[in-house]
C-alpha cells in the first residue's frame, strides 16, 4: 500500500466516537505489575500543568516575541494552531493531573473551555434560528444580536456546561487520587516484565457501527507489528481496550469512579430552569439506556433486529394519539412545534380533541361556519347539486374546495355530532387526496428545508472545520444532501399521519353515508371504530416507515428523540390516572441516574455510546 493511500485512510470524514488508548496486549491488561508499568509509561509526559507551569505558559502565549513568531509562520499552520484551541482535535494528547495543584489548573481549564464551548454554540445556533424567523417574518429585530449571546438562557445553559465539566474532572480525579496504589506494588517502584512490551502505537482504523477508530502517524509500522502480535496471541485485546481513557489504566481507578462522579456532576443541572431539567432528565435517560443497550447487543446478552425502527413507532404511537386526543400530556412547546409542522389550524385541531373526547362540537355544530368566513353559500346548481368554491381566509389560506362545502351539509343535515364532520376540513383547497398527497409532501420539505440546512451547516464548520476548509464545495453539498433528505424524512412521516387519517374518515363515511351500509349495525360499529381516537395509534406507528427515508446512522438518532417525549406523556397519564407515585425532586434524579449512566459508559466503554453523543462529552472532556 503506498503512502499516500494510507494518508487518505488516516483521516477518514467520518467521525470517530472516541480516540484510542495505546493498544495493551491481553495479558499485560491482566496483570496488575504490568498495568502499573504500563501507567508509569503512560503518564510520563502527558501530565497536566501546575499553577506555575500555566502562568509561565501564559506569559509565553501572551508575549511580543510570541505573537511576532507566530506571524512568521504560515496561514495554514496559524489557522490549525487557532483551530485546535477552539475545537479539540481527534488526536489530542491526554491531560493525567499526578497531584492536587495540577488537579485544581486541570479543573479550571476545563470548565472554562466548557463554558466557552457551549456558550458559542448555543449563541450562534440562536442567532440563525432567530435569523431565519426574521426573513420569513419579513419582520427586523434590533436586538438579535442581545437577544442570542447575552440572553440568561445562553449564559445558563452555558455555565451549566461548565460546572459539570469541571465537577466530573474533579470528582473522578480526585477519587483517583484518593485510592491507595495496589499493595504489590509502589507507586515508585520499578518491577516491569522486559517480554511485554507497552505498545504506543494506535491500532488501525476500521469501520464499526458508531465510528472509526483514529489513526496515529506510526499507523504503517504498527500494522505490520500487530500482525505479529496476532501470529503469536489468537486473543488480541478487545477494541475497549484501544478507546479506554488513559487515566483508566491507573491501578488505582476503580470501575465505580466513573458512575458516581457523573452522578455528582449533575449537581451542574441545578444552575438550569426547572422547566429544562425536566425536559433533559427524559432525553438523557434515554441516552444511558441507549449505551446499556449497545454494551450489552456486543456482548452478546440482547439483539433486536430494527430495535430503532420499532422503538421509533412505538414512540409515536403514543405522541400522535396524545397528540389527536389529549395534547395537554405532551410538553406544551412540543405540541405547538407538531401543530405547526402539521400545518393544521388549531382551531381545527380543538374540534377533532372534542370529538376524541365524546365531547361534541359545542351546543350548535353550526359554530363550524367560522371556517367559511361565516355563512354557507347557496348551491350554484341543484341538478347536479353544485357548490361554489371560496376564497381564502384566515382559517383555509388556500380556499375552500365546493366539495367541501357539500360534505359540510351532508353532515350536518345525517351526520354523528360526536364524529368529526370530515378529513377534508384538514385539506380546505381540496377533496383530492392524492393531489392532498403531494402538496403536503412539497409543502412541509420546503417548510423545514431551512431549519435542517441550518443544522447540517453549523456542525460542518465547527464539528469539522478542516474538512470544510480543505473542500467547502463538497462539504456544502453534502450538507445540503443530507439536509434535503432529513426533510424528506420529515414530510414523509406528516404525510403518513395526514393520509391514514384521510382514509380511516373516508371509509366510515362511505359506510355511515351509504343507504344500504347505514342500516347495518356491524358497519355503523366499524364505521364508529375508525373515528375512535385509538385508531390514531396505528398511524403513528406506521410513522417508523418515515426512517427508511433517512441515514441508516440518524435512525437511532431520531428514536432518542422522541423516546423521551413519549416516556413524558407516559408518566403524566399514568400520574393523572393514579397509577404512578409521586417522586419529590423526581426530575432531577431522573437525570442524576441518567448522567452517571452516560458517563460511566463513556470512560469503561465509550463504543457503546452513539457517535454525537461520545463527540460531544469528548469535547467537553477529552480523554480524561
Amino acid at each position: 500500500m503506498s503512502e499516500k493511500k494510507d494518508k487518505g485512510r488516516l483521516f477518514p470524514d467520518r467521525l470517530t466516537a472516541l480516540p484510542p488508548t495505546p493498544a495493551l496486549q491481553e495479558e499485560l491488561v491482566n496483570d496488575s505489575d504490568d498495568e502499573l508499568a504500563a501507567w508509569r509509561e503512560l503518564q510520563s509526559g502527558v501530565t497536566t500543568p501546575n499553577l506555575s507551569e500555566t502562568m509561565e505558559n501564559l506569559k509565553r502565549s501572551l508575549s511580543f516575541s510570541a505573537l511576532h513568531e507566530m506571524s512568521t509562520k504560515p496561514s495554514s499552520e496559524v489557522r490549525r494552531n487557532i483551530q485546535n484551541k477552539l475545537w479539540r482535535p481527534k488526536d489530542e494528547e491526554a491531560r493525567i493531573p499526578s497531584d492536587w495543584e495540577r488537579l485544581i489548573v486541570h479543573v479550571i481549564r476545563a470548565g472554562a473551555r466548557a463554558f466557552m464551548i457551549s456558550y458559542g454554540l448555543r449563541g450562534c445556533l440562536v442567532y440563525l434560528f432567530a435569523l431565519i424567523k426574521m426573513l420569513r417574518s419579513r419582520r427586523g429585530r434590533s436586538d438579535l444580536f442581545k437577544q442570542s449571546f447575552l440572553a440568561e438562557d445562553t449564559v445558563r445553559f452555558a455555565l451549566m456546561f461548565g460546572l459539570w465539566s469541571g465537577l466530573f474532572k474533579f470528582v473522578n480525579n480526585a477519587l483517583r487520587l484518593l485510592t491507595p496504589f495496589p499493595k504489590r506494588s509502589s507507586p515508585h517502584g520499578t518491577k516491569t516484565r522486559s517480554r511485554k512490551v507497552l505498545n504506543l502505537a494506535a491500532p488501525e482504523p476500521q469501520e464499526e457501527e458508531d465510528g472509526l477508530s483514529m489513526p496515529t502517524k506510526s499507523h504503517k509500522h504498527h500494522k505490520s507489528h500487530r500482525h505479529h502480535q496476532h501470529h503469536h496471541h489468537p486473543k488480541s485485546p478487545g477494541k475497549d481496550h484501544h478507546r479506554r481513557h488513559l487515566s483508566a489504566y491507573d491501578p488505582r481507578v476503580r470501575y465505580w469512579h466513573a458512575y458516581v462522579s457523573g452522578a455528582i456532576s449533575s449537581v451542574a443541572l441545578l444552575v438550569e430552569r426547572k422547566s429544562l431539567v425536566q425536559s433533559f432528565g427524559p432525553q438523557l435517560f434515554v441516552r444511558g439506556l441507549e449505551g446499556s443497550y449497545r454494551f450489552a447487543r456486543s456482548r452478546g446478552y440482547i439483539d433486536i433486529p430494527y430495535g430503532s425502527v420499532l422503538v421509533f413507532g412505538i414512540a409515536n404511537m403514543q405522541i400522535i394519539w396524545a397528540w389527536l386526543t389529549n395534547p395537554s400530556l405532551l410538553p406544551p412547546s412540543y405540541s405547538r412545534w407538531i401543530t405547526k409542522a402539521s400545518d393544521l389550524p388549531r382551531n381545527k385541531l380543538d374540534m377533532l380533541v372534542g370529538c376524541t373526547q365524546e365531547d361534541p362540537l359545542g351546543a350548535n355544530p353550526w359554530t363550524l361556519v367560522e371556517l367559511f368566513g361565516g355563512q354557507l353559500p347557496d348551491p350554484i346548481s341543484t341538478e347536479p347539486l353544485k357548490y361554489p368554491d371560496l376564497p381564502p381566509n384566515k382559517y383555509c389560506t388556500r380556499g375552500i374546495s365546493g366539495d367541501l362545502i357539500a360534505k359540510m351539509y351532508r353532515y350536518f343535515d345525517r351526520g354523528d355530532l360526536r364524529h368529526y364532520p370530515t378529513c377534508s376540513l384538514s385539506h380546505p383547497y381540496s377533496t383530492n387526496h392524492f393531489r392532498v398527497l403531494l402538496t403536503n409532501l412539497v409543502d412541509r420539505w420546503k417548510w423545514i428545508m431551512p431549519v435542517y440546512l441550518t443544522l447540517y451547516v453549523v456542525p460542518t464548520v465547527f464539528l469539522r472545520p478542516k474538512t470544510f476548509l480543505r473542500d467547502p464545495l463538497n462539504a456544502s453539498m453534502r450538507s445540503f444532501s443530507s439536509a434535503a433528505r432529513s426533510s424528506a424524512f420529515l414530510s414523509v412521516y406528516i404525510a403518513i399521519v395526514k393520509t391514514s387519517f384521510c382514509i380511516f374518515h373516508e371509509i366510515s363515511d362511505s359506510i355511515r353515508y351509504s343507504p344500504r351500509l347505514s342500516k347495518s349495525r356491524t358497519a355503523m360499529r366499524i364505521s364508529d371504530l375508525l373515528q375512535d381516537g385509538r385508531m390514531n395509534l396505528i398511524p403513528g406507528f406506521l410513522t417508523c416507515l418515515a426512517l427508511f427515508v433517512e441515514q441508516p446512522r440518524r435512525r437511532s438518532e431520531l428514536s432518542a428523540y422522541v423516546l423521551p417525549k413519549a416516556l413524558e406523556s407516559y408518566w403524566v397519564l399514568g400520574r393523572r390516572k393514579g397509577i404512578l407515585p409521586r417522586v419529590p425532586y423526581g426530575d432531577f434524579w431522573l437525570a442524576s441516574v441518567s448522567i452517571s449512566l452516560i458517563m460511566g459508559t463513556y470512560v469503561h466503554h465509550p463504543e457503546s455510546l452513539s457517535r454525537l453523543v461520545s463527540l460531544v462529552i469528548y469535547q467537553f472532556l477529552g480523554r480524561n
